[in-house]
């Protein structure tokens, strides 16, 4: 789907012995919390968000060693970006950068668990804890 300024929008359905049925969580990106509360708040406990994953290249704060933390500019259908990093020997790590290679996409939508570091410095750098779904999708 095509929104007002262009954007796109895509569309899940799934069918249903009553019909195709839209997967309402992945269309309005349904999130653990609102976007602007959890940078507000910065819990270090994980939430689950959906999220379009980039790779990018900015490390500051408790994320500094490129060696050691893949980074990702994470952002909802509708606020501001946040850095995500995530260990590159961790499993997430690996799964994240296979994802990233194979795709090769302007950016890849992903469920993401998401935690500030305990008393972080910054607002917009978070630590990847689980890369839940490789789509916005979600099967119970």
């Amino acid at each position: 789907m095509e929104g007002e300024d262009f954007s796109v929008q895509i569309m899940a359905f799934e069918e249903t012995p009553d019909g195709l049925k839209l997967d309402w969580e992945s269309f309005v990106g349904y999130s653990d919390m609102e976007w602007s509360d959890f940078r507000r708040l910065r819990p270090d406990t994980p939430k689950l968000f959906r999220v379009r994953v980039v790779p990018d290249d900015y490390y500051n704060y408790e994320f500094r060693n490129p060696k050691e933390f893949a980074c990702y500019r994470l952002t909802p259908l509708s606020g501001p970006i946040i850095y995500g990093y995530v260990r590159h020997d961790s499993p997430t790590g690996r799964e994240m950068d296979k994802e990233n290679l194979s795709r090769k996409l302007e950016y890849m939508p992903m469920v993401l668990r998401l935690r500030y570091p305990t008393g972080a410095e910054s607002d917009n750098q978070v630590e990847i804890v689980e890369m839940v779904n490789p789509n916005w999708l979600i099967k119970d």
